[in-house]
Order: structure tokens, then sequence, then C-alpha cells
């Protein structure tokens, strides 16, 4: 009698756990995707303002973000698109899904202007190297030879 009765109160304490773990959360997740051509959106940021939390689209634009049950401001935004944003009431999980609009950038026209030096190009002395006769003598002995061009004609070719 008394096993059963454990039992019975065990399994109660279970069912509660999990309706409360189940009542703590839910999870909003979807994709972010460019309107115009479907493309992903990668790194775009969904946040939900009411509860400071976050989340940044993966390869796919997927995003995921386990968060309390309520109203909650769900938020887009990703450079060259409009700012998304929505209000929504979770009470269970939902997928949302984000289409993106471009947003064109408007900037004052500039020009880059530079001077590109020709020495390496125009001089008959590219591909060579100065090296002075005091600093070859010393260089650290090659082969156990301390002069170089002797060394190099006493290589088999």
């Amino acid at each position: 009698m008394r096993g059963i009765l454990g039992a019975i109160v065990l399994l109660m304490v279970a069912t509660v756990t999990t309706e409360a773990r189940a009542q703590g959360t839910v999870t909003i997740s979807g994709y972010v995707k460019d309107a115009s051509s479907g493309e992903a959106l990668i790194a775009a940021n969904v946040y939900l303002k009411e509860a400071k939390r976050g989340a940044v689209a993966n390869a796919y634009g997927y995003y995921v973000l386990n968060v309390e049950p309520g109203t909650h401001t769900v938020v887009m935004n990703y450079l060259g698109f409009d700012e998304f944003s929505t209000v929504i009431e979770l009470k269970e999980d939902l997928k949302l899904n984000i289409d993106a609009k471009p947003k064109a950038i408007a900037m004052k026209e500039f020009e880059a202007v530079g001077e590109r030096s020709k020495s390496n190009t125009e001089d008959t002395q590219m591909g060579t190297v100065d090296l002075d006769v005091q600093r070859l003598n010393t260089l650290p002995a090659l082969l156990g030879e301390v002069d170089i061009l002797r060394r190099s004609n006493s290589c088999p070719v």
C-alpha cells in the first residue's frame, strides 16, 4: 500500500513539474530572407525588445529564441534592409519567417584619387640588390666557404 501511494505521489510531482516547465518558456523561430531574391540573410539580428534577448541568424538565415509567454515586439535589423518590427502575443511556440525589404542607402559622391609609384616597373634596375663588400665579409660561411662567388663556382651545374 505504501509503495503504491509513493508511486502515485511521484507520478503527480513529475506531471506538475513537466507542466510548469512547459509553461515557463516558448520558442519563436524562423527564417530571415531577402524579400526580392529569397536569399537567406546570414547574421541578421533578431531580438525581442521587452525580453532584451536576441539571436543571430545562421548560414541558412535561421534563428531561434526561447522566451517567457506574453506580448513581445520582434525586431529584425540587417545592413542595407529596412528594419522589421511587429508585436506578437506568444502563448505557444511560434514560427515567424521574416521577408526583409532592401533599403537604398543615400550617400554623397566621393572620389578616390591616388598616385602609384612606377619605379618598380619602369626602372631598369628592378630585381637587383646592392651589397657592399664589408657586409659580404661579415656573412657567415656557406658550407664552410666564406667567399660566396668561389662557392658558387665550385657547385656542380
